[in-house]
């Protein structure tokens, strides 16, 4: 039995308190470097941020196309020349469409990052977005936008894996990837800079490979990063994800531990970059000054640490 032990509430009340101890990953580990023997005692939270791969992401738009009554129902629609897919929805009545857009959505080019991905870099950088849409009476409309403009825009991530770095694979003990036993569905994020929420696990989530499905509103959301990726067969954009992990009791600061020993970011920058830590110390801001707190939830973890394997939730 663990000798420590605290409750998510615990933590939020020392939050409230103005006395929760929270830590970056990179602060952990230069205190472990420099010899520290930090115990459960002195951490309460570990922000944890990393990027990843605009593959396996899409965005809700609420489209405008034309006037109240112009037709009944979008039967396709393109933003900047790329595909979406439409509703249906009876509000296409009003001139506006529900229209989904998906990073991987590859049109008719010979570019390297699929044209969904690109729209996605556009509608975030709040650049004017060009509408074409064919309704089911068979008239065409054009119209256009700038997504601050918009009623509705909402992405969703349904893959987005937890990088390698952040676990304990190949450990032994009761202590491996306890941390992961904290996400669970509801969680608290920040997914580009903005509040949102764990929706459960990502659709190629395994035991072997953890994955989740996050989702945020775009609006405030910082442009998506674009950069050159380590992994290979993978989009150069790339969207940000900070978790607040609560250290409940001393298995998961003895899980953080072990894999941030394994980091040697001096010598390899796939572990932390520098956006990472400087989002992990935003988060960690928000939280020290009250407006992040740990969602209590009771949902069954998505992970089990104490099996390794993938826990199916209902």
């Amino acid at each position: 039995m663990c000798a420590f032990e605290q409750s998510i509430s615990m933590i939020n009340s020392k939050i409230m308190a103005g006395e929760a101890k929270v830590y970056t990953e990179m602060e952990l580990l230069n205190r472990m470097k420099s010899g520290e023997d930090l115990t459960s005692l002195d951490v309460d939270l570990i922000t944890m941020a990393f990027h990843s791969s605009i593959s396996g992401s899409a965005a809700m738009l609420l489209v405008p196309v034309a006037g109240r009554g112009t037709f009944t129902r979008a039967k396709k629609i393109w933003l900047n020349g790329v595909p979406g897919h439409p509703g249906p929805a009876p509000n296409e009545r009003l001139g506006v469409v529900d229209t989904l857009i998906f990073a991987d959505e590859v049109c008719d080019d010979t570019s390297e990052i699929p044209c969904g991905a690109r729209l996605l870099v556009d509608i975030l950088n709040n650049r004017e977005i060009r509408v074409k849409c064919l309704s089911a009476e068979g008239d065409m409309y054009h119209n256009s936008f700038a997504s601050e403009t918009l009623q509705f825009a909402r992405m969703f991530t349904y893959n987005t894996f937890i990088p390698t770095s952040r676990v304990n694979a190949g450990d032994d003990g009761p202590s491996m990837n306890a941390h992961l036993r904290t996400i669970r569905r509801g969680n608290k994020v920040l997914l580009n800079k903005v509040p949102g929420i764990v929706i459960g696990r990502g659709s190629y989530g395994s035991s072997a490979r953890e994955a989740l499905s996050l989702s945020a509103e775009m609006f405030g959301m910082t442009p998506l990063l674009i950069h050159d990726q380590s992994m290979s067969n993978s989009s150069p954009i790339a969207y940000s994800v900070a978790l607040a992990i609560p250290v409940l009791d001393d298995s998961v600061l003895a899980s953080v531990s072990t894999y941030l020993s394994k980091m040697k970011p001096e010598k390899d920058t796939r572990y932390f970059t520098e956006s990472d830590e400087k989002l992990a110390e935003y988060l960690k801001e928000l939280i020290l000054k009250k407006e992040f707190h740990v969602t209590d939830s009771d949902v069954e973890v998505l992970y089990d640490s104490s099996e390794a394997t993938m826990v199916r939730t209902p």
